[in-house]
Formats: structure tokens, C-alpha cells, sequence
């Protein structure tokens, strides 16, 4: 069945919404720190949606359930790796937004210099524009298919891509986060909403277990997803995740309690995770093997067994999924354009006006070119592990550089030097070359001695940690007042800028942008006065020698605890269900 009138009403009057409070946040949107970071007044709600909706993409439904459909149960593991490291997003915000930079570029000059910065600024405006063009891209297959090939995926992308431009482009990080609230109700709509009529198309819930394989409910697979590939999965991805672009979002938090907030929008995409796993299971019970492209179970299932009006509300879901994901890349990919490259090298003053300008167009030019790069996907759940991993070359320094204050710009650079070719060949060839061909890797390789990429992880990350350290332990700093800037930052709570003045060190590198000082509301004034990923590595003396106090850290601890619940909870419903098949 394609798409009857209901649909299409729901899917008008979610876009016109959309388009309306972009125009709204265009009005709020004066200068450059209005449009890349909302003038860091974002309370919890906004910081909670952002997160939730930046990380959570069209393609995630369709690359979990199109794993699933091919591993079962297991699948899931493609998206619920991440539950281990959602305490990196407690004890990580905060931190960044102390650091009270623009951009990720910003902190890899001060902390590393010039020549990680150019390599940065290249890297992260491709993997921006990579995650942009592989939303469009599930966008515009699930469109296709939920329309009965009404509708091309080419004219699918291009109308997704003229709608982010539409809503976007005008109220920049404002519209983006505003509309996030919207997309994320949607989104979890759109994990749940499918069970129930897919239970029905089968007879009953129950009945999916006696038409699925029970090899297909167990927590694990064999040579395909294991608790190995989780554990170097997450190892990879922790790194990575610390060097995304994004990361800067957390910046824009009006303090930094609002900061860590966004750590409860990424539970609540492992929560829809467990609906998108359901749905892979279901697509198995009803097409068996019929399915020429995996990739396809998703869609396909949304438009056999949703009646009219709600598949027009899934097809908004899919939208809503895309777009906000799309749009935050937009916006952080645009600040790097904007400030770390068209104002750090071609114009340094201007008006605010003028590089808001400059901004909007930047802004445009990476929807496009993503939307350019989705046209050359093929394999979507490749793709996405593919380019989620490119970050952890530069993303190793950069998180070790938080807590691990020895680090030096030669130490970076080596390790860079010694991942990227690695990480290209394992991307490239995947081949486990004979002088590694360990037992314990040799099992994950087919007969061509391919290796998953996740596996191959620890073959490029750990020498390039351990290039990182031993250079580092015997160079020196690129630049000593640089660096302590940096930490003093570290060390300095929202709301207490008065301290870094007194140092004489630049409060805001948003007031470049802007022309004029950043205020600190008294209420958002943090009692936080350290910070346990920036004291890592002392904090055990610092309790020990009595100059600190566990009670210092109790927010971090706090977060780590709730965290850590819910984790297990989740896990426990994944057991659970693949039980239920015996698995």
C-alpha cells in the first residue's frame, strides 16, 4: 500500500511546523553566537532534546532493524554499544562547556596547536558532512518504500535536503534545538508505534517466536557480533565520540548541570533502540528471507501493516529523525567553517552581521554536499560504522587530553601519524595480514582473512596510544602558556569567569564572533568546583592527601549511579526477550 490523503495531511502539517519555528528562531537570531550557540543560554529541556536529537538519526531505526533482520537479537548491538559509554556524556559536558570555545577546533589549538588544528578542522568537516549525507540517505529509502515507489529516493533526498535548508538555515542552533523537542516525541513514536500492528499482521505477540529461528534471539552470534566486537566497538566509539563536532553543542548549556542533562537524551535513544530491535525480529517472522535488501525491513514493515494517518506519522517520525540529526551537523559543521577557517584566515574582523551572513551560507553548502555523498551509499549499516569510527585518530589525544595534562603536540601528532594509516588500511582492505594472524582474531575473519573493522580497532588504536604517551613522556608543550590557559579553564566553574580575567586570560572565544562580553546569570552560578574526567588521573591523591573530598565529585557520582541502572535495566529487557525465543 503507498500513501493515501490522511498521510499526507499528517506529513503537511508536521512540516509546516517545522518551517514555522525555524521563522520563529529567526527572529531571535542577531549575530553569529545567537545562530552556532544560542548566546549559551540553553536550559535543561533544550540541552536534553538537542542531544537526543542530534544523536538520533533517520538511519538509526533502519541500520538497527536491518542488522537485526540479518543477526536477530544481536543486532541490537549496533546501536546499544553505546549504552556502555553514556558516562562519558555525565562527566564529559561539563567540561566542554568550561572550556568556553566556539568550536572542537578551538580546543585543539590550545591544547595542541597549529598543525593539529588544520587536520581537525579538515577531518570534522567531512565526518559532518558524512553524517548529514547518511540520514538523507535512510531518509530517502524509507520515503521510497513507504510510498510504494511513488516517490524516488533522488526526489526524496532532494526534498528532505530544500526542508532542512528551510527550517535550519534562518534560526540556526535555536530552531535546531526548539525543533528537537518536537522530533524527539516523534521519534519515540516512531520506535514503538510499529509493535503493536506488526504483533497483529502476525496473530499475537508470541507468535514471533515460533516463526523466527531461535538462533536468531540469542544476546550474541557467532563470528558476527560478540562481546568482543561490543568491547572494541565501545572503545573505538568512546574516543571518537569525545572528538566529534558536536561535542561543542555542550557549550551551549547556560550552566553545566543543563550541560550534563544532554546525557538523559542519549538513554532515551537506548530505550527506542529496544523497539527498533523488535521491529528487525518482526520483519523476520513475516518476510522470512524474502527480502532482497535488508536495509529494506524497516520501511517495508512500516508500510504493510500501518493503517492510513499513521503511516503519514511514521513517515514524519522518519523526517523528524533526519532533519534533527541533519540540522545540528549543519550548525557544527558551519561554526568551523565560519570560525575556524573563513574568519581565522580570510577575514578576522568583521561585523557580526557579515559573519552571520557567512554563516547561512556555510550552512548550505554542507546539506548539499552531504546530501551529494548520500547519493554514493550503498550499505548503510557499513557505512554508518565506517564513518563513526573516523574520529577516534584525532579523537584519542583529544580525549586523554582532558585529564592527561603530560600530552604534547608532538605526542598528538605521532599518534595521529601511526592510526591514520592503519585506520585507512583496515577501512579499505579489512585484511588481517599474516604476521597478525592471532587465534583470537583469526575466528572473526572469513576465508579472504577479512576482518570487521571493529575488530581491527585495537590494531591501529593501540599503537597510536602508545606513540601518543612515549612521545609526549619525552617533548615538551608547543606552547606553556597556551596549555595552562587551557587547564585554568578546566579548573574554573561557570559563573566564576572573574577568575580567568585576574589571570589574564580570555574569557569567551564567542566574543570574537560577537564583539561584546558573554553575561553569566547569577542562578546559573555552579556549585560543581572540580570535575572528576578532569581529575582523573589525581584524583585518588587529591582524596588521599586531603585536598579533596569525594563530596566535591558528588554530581559526577550521582550521574555514573543513575547511569549505571539503567543500564542494566535495558540489558535485562534484551535478555529477556531473547529468552522468550530460548535464545
Amino acid at each position: 500500500m503507498s500513501l493515501q490523503w490522511p498521510d499526507w495531511i499528517v506529513i503537511g502539517v508536521y512540516l509546516c511546523a517545522m518551517l514555522a519555528i525555524g521563522l520563529w528562531a529567526m527572529r531571535q537570531i542577531h549575530d553569529p553566537g545567537g545562530f552556532l550557540l544560542g548566546r549559551r543560554k540553553m536550559g535543561r529541556l533544550m540541552m536534553i532534546a538537542a542531544q537526543f536529537g542530534a544523536g538520533t538519526s533517520a538511519n538509526d531505526p533502519v541500520v538497527v532493524a536491518s542488522q537485526c533482520y540479518r543477526s536477530g537479537v544481536s543486532g541490537i548491538w549496533v546501536s546499544l554499544s553505546y549504552l556502555f559509554i553514556t558516562p562519558i556524556f555525565w562527566v564529559m559536558p561539563p567540561a566542554y562547556r568550561r572550556l568556553r570555545m566556539v568550536t572542537m577546533v578551538d580546543f585543539i589549538r590550545m591544547r595542541y596547536g597549529r598543525e593539529m588544528e588544520i587536520f581537525y578542522n579538515v577531518l570534522q568537516t567531512i565526518v559532518a558532512m558524512l553524517g548529514i549525507g547518511a540520514g538523507i540517505k535512510a531518509a530517502g529509502l524509507t520515503i521510497y518504500v513507504m510510498s510504494g515507489g511513488g516517490i524516488s529516493e533522488v526526489v526524496a533526498q532532494l526534498i528532505i535536503t530544500a526542508l532542512i535548508l528551510g527550517y535550519a538555515l534562518p534560526g540556526g542552533v535555536v530552531a535546531a534545538f526548539a525543533t528537537d523537542i518536537v522530533q524527539s516525541v516523534l521519534i519515540v513514536l516512531l520506535s514503538f508505534i510499529l509493535l503493536p500492528f506488526a504483533a497483529n499482521e502476525l496473530g499475537g505477540f508470541s507468535v514471533v517466536y515460533e516463526k523466527v529461528p531461535e538462533g536468531m534471539f540469542r544476546i550474541f552470534s557467532e563470528g558476527d557480533i560478540t562481546p568482543t566486537w561490543v568491547f572494541w566497538f565501545v572503545a573505538g566509539s568512546i574516543f571518537a565520540i569525545m572528538s566529534e563536532s558536536r561535542q561543542a553543542a555542550h557549550g551551549a548549556a547556560r550552566n553545566e548541570i543543563a550541560a550534563r542533562c544532554g546525557a538523559l537524551g542519549m538513554l532515551m535513544k537506548r530505550v527506542c533502540a529496544v523497539g527498533w530491535m523488535m521491529a528487525g525480529i518482526f520483519a523476520i517472522a513475516i518476510y522470512g528471507s524474502g527480502l532482497e535488501h535488508a536495509d529494506e525491513a524497516f520501511p517495508r514493515l512500516c508500510q504493510d501493516v500501518l493503517p492510513w494517518g499513521l503511516r503519514g506519522l511514521m513517515l514524519a517520525s522518519i523526517l523528524a529523525a533526519v532533519m534533527s540529526t541533519a540540522d545540528a551537523g549543519m550548525v557544527f559543521g558551519t561554526s568551523i567553517l565560519l570560525n575556524n577557517i573563513y574568519r581565522e584566515f580570510f577575514v578576522p574582523k568583521a561585523s557580526a552581521r557579515h559573519y552571520l551572513r557567512i554563516a547561512r551560507i556555510g550552512g548550505a553548502i554542507m546539506v548539499i554536499v552531504g546530501w551529494l555523498m548520500a547519493m554514493q551509499v550503498q550499505n548503510l549499516v557499513s557505512f554508518i560504522i565506517k564513518a563513526g569510527s573516523i574520529s577516534t585518530v584525532v579523537g584519542l589525544p583529544i580525549g586523554c587530553a582532558i585529564f592527561w595534562r603530560r600530552g604534547t603536540r608532538l605526542g598528538a601528532i605521532a599518534g595521529v601519524l601511526v592510526m591514520a594509516p592503519l585506520f585507512f588500511y583496515g577501512t579499505q582492505y579489512q585484511t588481517m595480514p599474516e604476521a597478525i594472524q592471532l587465534a583470537w582474531l583469526s575466528q572473526y575473519a572469513g576465508e579472504s582473512g577479512n576482518l570487521p573493522l571493529t575488530v581491527w580497532t585495537p590494531l591501529y588504536m593501540l599503537p597510536g596510544l602508545l606513540a601518543f604517551v612515549s612521545v609526549s613522556l619525552v617533548t615538551r608543550q608547543h606552547d606553556e602558556e597556551s596549555v595552562r590557559a587551557f587547564y585554568a579553564r578546566l579548573d574554573t566553574p561557570v559563573g566564576e569567569e572573574e577568575r580567568l580575567r585576574e589571570q589574564g586570560i580570555e574569557v569567551d572565544l564567542l566574543e570574537r564572533l560577537d564583539g561584546h562580553a558573554i553575561s553569566i546569570d547569577q542562578r546559573d552560578h555552579d556549585v560543581s568546583q572540580r570535575l572528576l574526567l578532569v581529575d582523573l588521573l589525581s584524583f585518588p591523591k587529591r582524596i588521599l592527601t586531603g585536598e579533596g573530598k569525594l563530596s566535591d565529585y558528588r554530581w559526577d557520582f550521582y550521574g555514573l549511579a543513575i547511569v549505571g541502572a539503567f543500564a542494566v535495566v535495558i540489558v535485562g529487557v534484551v535478555i529477556a526477550f531473547g529468552m522468550g525465543g530460548g535464545g
